[in-house]
């Protein structure tokens, strides 16, 4: 589930061509990043750019690429629980429309639309939005809201793709929700933490619960041992009182009859 937001801009500036050879290496996308519907529409870029460099300037080869200023492709993730999440995938600007706020507006229409409710995958509304950032973008998520916690992040790292070089900075929307809906929230996730938390104790102790039968049963099983080894001690030692008898009464008899 992606959705891909654009930002375009009223008309082409004088300098668009110019632009256009210098943002061609922005363009340049790695075919296994990108979707089919990604794919087929950086080709036909391709083909009108070459177009217009050959002097061709109409219907077939001027459209929305040409007054392309920024785009944001976002991706809707399960996170925990059923719960949803988004993680922003691209946030890219045209060079010569960056440091003008365009940036920060997509991120911020993205963040107050998590709270939205859509039919389908989307039907949930969204407790977490993700993004990866490199250390020159790491100020600018920060300054809109985006935290850099080590915990969170290893916690949402099992639900996206890493990203290398890269740290995962986490937005938490602000909940709009009537107190009434707050409490009913926080009372359904202490109820559903003790829930995990007395299976995962019952299991602990049905655990050590065999544990102790199993001491036990070892425990009678040395004992037994112990038992038969006394016994086989026993019937030893009487074995080796009996031959000494018997060796001295034989020895007395030897003597008589010399």
């Amino acid at each position: 589930s992606v959705l891909d937001c654009v930002y375009l801009s009223d008309s082409d500036s004088e300098d668009s061509e110019e632009s256009e050879e210098e943002d061609d290496e922005d363009d340049t996308v790695d075919s296994e990043w990108t979707t089919k519907g990604q794919a087929s529409f950086l080709s036909k870029v391709k083909g009108r750019r070459k177009l217009r460099k050959a002097g061709t300037w109409n219907e077939q080869s001027v459209a929305v690429e040409s007054r392309l200023v920024a785009a944001c492709t976002i991706r809707f993730v399960e996170v925990d629980s059923g719960q949803m999440g988004q993680q922003i995938l691209l946030l890219a600007v045209r060079k010569r429309f960056r440091k003008l706020g365009y940036g920060k507006k997509i991120v911020q229409s993205v963040q107050s639309s998590l709270n939205n409710v859509y039919p389908g995958v989307m039907s949930k509304r969204r407790t977490v939005l993700l993004a990866f950032a490199d250390e020159l973008a790491i100020g600018f998520y920060r300054k809109l809201g985006f935290q850099e916690d080590p915990i969170l992040a290893e916690a949402y790292s099992a639900y996206v793709e890493p990203w290398i070089e890269c740290k995962l900075l986490c937005y938490f929307p602000t909940y709009h929700g009537s107190d009434d809906e707050v409490m009913s929230d926080i009372d359904l996730n202490i109820d559903t933490w003790l829930v995990h938390q007395y299976a995962g104790h019952k299991r602990s102790i049905q655990l050590f619960q065999k544990l102790k039968n199993q001491i036990r049963m070892l425990q009678q099983q040395v004992q037994f041992r112990d038992a038969e080894i006394a016994g086989l001690k026993a019937k030893v030692s009487h074995l080796e009182q009996s031959q000494s008898k018997g060796s001295r009464g034989s020895n007395g008899r030897s003597g008589n009859s010399l």
